[in-house]
């Protein structure tokens, strides 16, 4: 019984012609665009631009938010696409800017925190107690 059962498990490919699959992706003006293809370097207006700072790893970051900003990199402005440098001098200035202002926010928070009167400074008194060993120790061996 087991031998009348026969597996086919060469199957011919179909013989009629498969159409070329259409390009998964197009422009606005519909023109085709193949995975050679160099990257488009700006999104068409209604949708969201890349972020495209460079990253340390020499690629360029990929996010992309509808309100215009990247949660690591700030304002979204348009860059060039090879190198990820802003296009516009005014867009380079306000992203210096912002990067000043950032440095300048930071600092403020790594400030030291509350004195307070009645507590004492532990290693200023150390410190002033191991010189004075120290000198002790020198003055009377």
């Amino acid at each position: 019984m087991e031998a009348a059962i026969s597996l086919n498990l060469h199957r011919e490919p179909p013989r009629t012609p498969v159409a070329p699959a259409e390009p998964i992706h197009t422009t606005a003006e519909g023109t085709p665009i193949s995975p050679s293809s160099p990257p488009i370097p700006y999104l068409r207006p209604g949708s969201t631009l890349a972020c495209w700072t460079p990253l340390p790893s020499g690629k360029l970051c990929p996010r992309r938010d509808p309100t215009g900003r990247c949660r690591i990199h700030g304002s979204v402005v348009p860059r060039n696409p090879r190198t990820g440098s802003p296009v516009n001098e005014a867009d380079k200035l306000r992203l210096q800017a912002e990067l000043a202002r950032q440095r300048n926010r930071d600092l403020q928070r790594r400030k030291p925190r509350h004195t307070y009167a009645h507590l004492e400074d532990i290693s200023s008194h150390t410190e002033k107690l191991a010189a004075r060993q120290l000198r002790n120790r020198l003055v009377h061996p």
